[in-house]
């Protein structure tokens, strides 16, 4: 196994970037001329091409994309297997470093599906750790450290705990970690990693290392420590050329200062940030760093530079997060998944043939020996080895079809769940929040437009945190909703109200139920209910626990469910519920593996003359199941 190879395609999650051996020494020219003079279409020109991309993974280059597809062209030609692996390994790192996340994603699952054909294990590692790199940048760390654990293992277990490749390994680690919040797990990682590089005297990789251990000190609000790490990288980085590190230098610099209270300082270090986060093409880091300026520059009262940079961030959070990449993400993730698991059932299916092939002969033996000796035996034998065969396959059939259901069910789930979260945000109220800026910009209140596109944000990221957790606490989900409808009162020019209550729970950070669960209900009754009310606009949600069950209840005071499907009938005469529709299957889903189901229902409240007051939701969820 070329273990040097693995050095060129290991990602460091943190920053987007790769150990490189800069392809063996040779310079970027030189290489450029060999792949101009080579003509022959083989595994020569397959690994100058890929060596040009290794060594220039940093310059996010369309060269790059354009070599790396024709090296995987050539391979697939003549039928190269190594240089299959390295060309899709390194269009993926082409898409990656740009976020790219989905067609990232979609390489490095190829890539590392021939690996495994192959039984290659070294680019298993590095599969395996591009698309832990992937699950940790979608907020899905469990499974990246599940992957990069496996990987570090294999190292180990080939005798390279002390080498580049591990080295990379555990900076990913320790970026997991640091995305979890446990910060000292994380410099624990980042030190073993700064260990290695200064033993094999890595300026690249001294630099990745005192970064992270600096950023960590940094939330951990330990500013003198972390100033030192990350003076050591900027040293080393500017010394050496990379730009790639000081964006998130610069970043973690402009925090220390501003700690200090040198302000100008550190918006100066900030400001430095954005432009080398920006030049590199940095989406993570420069999202970071925005985020952050913003509300510096708000807090020094330069209301002007915010509300741009609050635009801005805003506008890489939809591009980095979006919801169709991570659809794509976890379609391509499952097709993978999907075809290992047919591989094995076909694997599985080719034994069974061998082993009926065999004990037909094993039958053919006994068969001939009891004609020889006793027929009798011949007809017990063929009787009952008949019916065990019979009860097997009666026995195969029914797993079948309870596998396939599983599938089904499964697979409506994740349906229902992508429905549910589509109806939870929809255009509409991304419009009218935006109008409502506007109105704030033109009126020129830019403290009140700042504090709005604030909250604004502050939900999108909430709401997109939440789609990747099965369950949240009631205290997280009150914390959204009350976000959100703080945002939506705005709309209604302060005439409404709402109100969010507790009772009988002991710990509300501990109480569990489904992710995003809520939104829609909450929305429904804002949008439906209260928006075509005249005169005071009250909304309540009131969350209590009685006899091991949580008790959910939304009221308002609208127009009722009557009277608001008349008026949708008339703007649309094919209206249908979709939140509602939804959130039923959602219901349907979970309850299908709960002791004690979800019960849902509504009531509709009247006066004395049977007029239409509000409705209420009612939502029972059986607790400790």
């Amino acid at each position: 196994m070329n273990y040097a190879r693995i050095t060129t395609q290991i990602l460091i999650v943190f920053f987007s970037f790769l150990f490189v051996n800069n392809a063996a020494g040779q310079p970027t020219d030189l290489l450029l001329k060999k792949i101009e003079n080579y003509k022959k279409r083989d595994s020569v020109k397959v690994e100058l091409l890929v060596d040009y991309c290794v060594a220039n993974t940093f310059s996010n280059s369309d060269k790059n994309l354009e070599y790396a597809k024709n090296a995987l062209a050539i391979s697939n030609e003549i039928n190269y297997g190594l240089g299959k692996i390295r060309s899709l390994n390194c269009i993926g790192n082409y898409y990656y470093q740009q976020a790219i996340y989905d067609k990232a994603t979609y390489y490095y699952t190829n890539a590392l599906k021939t690996s495994e054909e192959t039984n290659d294990v070294p680019n298993i590692v590095i599969g395996k750790s591009n698309l832990a790199s992937i699950y940790n940048r979608t907020n899905q760390q469990q499974k990246a450290l599940v992957l990069f654990k496996e990987a570090d293992e294999t190292l180990v277990k080939n005798g390279l705990a002390n080498s580049q490749n591990r080295a990379a390994i555990l900076t990913n680690i320790g970026g997991v970690y640091s995305s979890l919040k446990q910060h000292e797990a994380a410099i624990g990682y980042h030190q073993k990693t700064l260990s290695i590089c200064e033993q094999m005297k890595i300026p690249f990789g001294i630099a990745i290392a005192t970064v992270n251990i600096g950023e960590e000190y940094v939330s951990l609000k330990a500013y003198k420590k972390a100033e030192v790490y990350l003076n050591q990288s900027k040293a080393i980085s500017e010394k050496e050329g990379y730009e790639n590190f000081l964006g998130q230098i610069y970043k973690n610099l402009g925090i220390v200062y501003w700690s200090n209270h040198s302000k100008s300082k550190a918006i100066a270090y900030l400001e430095k940030a954005m432009t080398v986060s920006e030049k590199v093409n940095e989406q993570n880091e420069l999202l970071k760093t925005a985020e952050i300026l913003q509300q510096y520059y708000a807090d020094n009262n330069d209301y002007k530079k915010a509300y741009a940079t609050s635009l801005k961030a805003l506008a890489l959070n939809k591009s980095i997060n979006g919801v169709e990449k991570q659809k794509t993400i976890t379609e391509t993730n499952t097709k993978y998944e999907t075809e290992k698991k047919e591989i094995q059932i076909k694997s599985l299916q080719k034994d069974k043939k061998i082993a009926a092939l065999n004990s037909q002969s094993q039958r053919n033996l006994i068969l001939i020996l009891a004609i020889l000796f006793v027929s009798v035996l011949l007809i017990i034998y063929f009787l009952f080895n008949r019916f065990k065969i019979k009860k097997q396959n009666e026995y195969l059939k029914t797993k079948l079809v309870e596998a396939e259901k599983t599938i089904l069910a499964e697979k409506k789930a994740a349906q229902s769940e992508l429905k549910a979260f589509k109806s939870q945000m929809n255009p509409h109220f991304f419009y009218n929040a935006l109008n409502t800026v506007q109105s704030y910009i033109l009126s020129n209140d830019k403290k009140m437009a700042i504090g709005y596109l604030s909250k604004f944000s502050s939900l999108t990221r909430s709401i997109l945190e939440m789609t990747e957790k099965e369950t949240v606490s009631i205290a997280e989900e009150i914390k959204t909703l009350a976000l959100y409808l703080d945002i939506e009162k705005a709309r209604f020019n302060e005439d409404f109200e709402f109100e969010i209550t507790t009772e009988n729970i002991p710990d509300t950070e501990q109480t569990k139920i489904p992710s995003m669960f809520l939104q829609p209900f909450v929305e429904n009754a804002v949008k439906h209910g209260l928006l075509h009310k005249e005169g005071t606009k009250k909304l309540t949600v009131h969350f209590s626990i009685k006899n091991e069950i949580l008790e959910i209840k939304i009221a308002d005071n609208g127009i009722g469910r009557e009277k608001s499907g008349a008026l949708n009938a008339i703007k649309n005469k094919n209206h249908k519920s979709f939140a509602t529709e939804a959130m039923q299957n959602r219901i349907d889903i979970l309850n299908r593996t709960r002791k004690k189901p979800i019960k849902l229902d509504y009531t509709d409240k009247k006066n004395t003359k049977e007029q239409a007051i509000g409705t209420v939701v009612n939502i029972e969820i059986p607790l400790n199941i």
